[in-house]
């Protein structure tokens, strides 16, 4: 348990609060005790002094009556003397009288005496009825207690299920609980029910994008291919030239929609498996239909945890815009320190590196190159998914890509 937690705040407060309660009630019976003991000694001292005065010769009827407003009685069964379970309470001792209190079977006696005789008296009062009511009211605060804490730490649960909400939170794996909506919810209740609607709406939205973008592939496709058919029967080269053009382009904006589409639509269906990086670039070259003299290949074979055809596209979008803006139309791909770098030797980056990350984001010489502005907005999508970084670095005239994989 985290010490900045709720949770650890919680339970320190309800432990520390614990041991107070219970210091309390110790002191509480501690302070009850001294004043039973207190109120014996008190009565001792009457007892001698009244004996000390003859009072039980004088008037014996008077001095019965002062016993027993002490609620005191005189005690004619000395056997308990000798019994060995006597337990000395306080005892006193002069020159002229002895007063011992001790207990026996959970009562008070006072044993008064001197050299030439003793009295032994009981104690009618019996227990202070404080120590019962004492416990009785420490046991019921407990209880209340333990049970706020429990009901305290039941009611912020909800938290833990809000943070795992928020966790899957564009996942199918986000349970969408409307039987939480009632009149009696606390705020944290609350919270979580409006984040599960606002959860819902964000996903039928989504749901709703995915459909519109599979719809208008669906429907671009067919004419596409369509359009493809028809040009291979016109006579007319550079008409025949600047239409395949045309529809080669709309088929790779078709086919970068969806590289967008199922990276975003739903990351359970990426599979994560493990994969030599040799064979991603030498599909990512496939893809780019490259000669083998544009890619300088100086990296480590080194195995990648990731999805074969996502990341075969970071790294043919990456080995694509390296050949678009070189100099010489060539890349090279190197590894160092768990990272894989594409390099090309060109002009430096427009803008910040974050800039291009943005969809149909274009600089100067994309407008050149007739860049859709997708490239690096793909690219960035699927490394998130995997948990990658990427950086860029200017060095000697060198434009330098580094995904960090680990």
């Amino acid at each position: 348990m985290r010490r900045r937690s709720i949770y650890f705040s919680i339970v320190v407060t309800f432990g520390v609060s614990l041991v107070l309660l219970f210091a309390s009630f110790f002191i509480l019976l501690k302070s009850d005790s001294d004043n039973h003991l207190r109120m014996l000694s008190q009565k001792s001292h009457m007892l001698t002094k009244l004996i000390r005065d003859q009072s039980f010769r004088i008037n014996p009827e008077k001095f019965e009556k002062t016993i027993d407003n002490l609620d005191i009685k005189v005690c004619n069964d000395h056997k308990i003397l000798l019994d060995p379970s006597l337990k000395t309470i306080n005892e006193r001792k002069n020159k002229f009288m002895n007063s011992r209190i001790f207990s026996h079977d959970g009562e008070y006696y006072f044993l008064i005496q001197n050299v030439r005789f003793g009295m032994l008296f009981r104690d009618t009062a019996g227990l202070s009825d404080n120590k019962t009511t004492i416990i009785t009211i420490f046991c019921i605060i407990v209880i209340l207690f333990v049970f706020l804490f429990f009901t305290t730490i039941k009611k912020l649960s909800r938290i833990k299920e809000l943070r795992s909400s928020i966790k899957q939170l564009g996942t199918s794996k986000v349970k969408y609980d409307d039987k939480i909506n009632d009149k009696n919810m606390n705020e944290i209740e609350e919270l979580l029910y409006e984040f599960h609607q606002s959860a819902k709406r964000l996903q039928d939205i989504k749901n709703a994008r995915n459909v519109f973008i599979r719809n208008i592939m669906h429907e671009l496709k067919t004419p596409i291919m369509k359009g493809n058919l028809v040009t291979e029967f016109i006579e007319d080269d550079e008409h025949k030239i600047k239409l395949k053009k045309i529809f080669s382009r709309l088929d790779e904006l078709i086919n970068q929609f969806a590289s967008i589409e199922r990276v975003i639509s739903n990351t359970n269906s990426i599979a994560f498996k493990t994969y030599f990086l040799e064979d991603i670039v030498d599909n990512a070259k496939d893809l780019l239909l490259l000669d083998e003299e544009v890619v300088n290949e100086e990296y480590e074979n080194i195995k990648l945890q990731v999805d074969f055809e996502l990341f075969s596209i970071v790294i043919k979008n990456l080995m694509d815009n390296a050949i678009k803006y070189s100099n010489n139309n060539k890349v090279s791909i190197k590894t160092s320190n768990n990272s894989i770098q594409i390099i090309n030797v060109g002009e430096k980056l427009e803008f910040e590196l974050q800039s291009y990350f943005e969809p149909f984001f274009k600089g100067e010489n994309e407008y050149k190159n007739n860049s859709f502005g997708l490239g690096l907005y793909i690219v960035k999508n699927i490394l998130d998914v995997h948990k990658f970084k990427i950086s860029y670095d200017y060095i000697d005239n060198q434009n330098i890509f580094s995904i960090e994989v680990k």
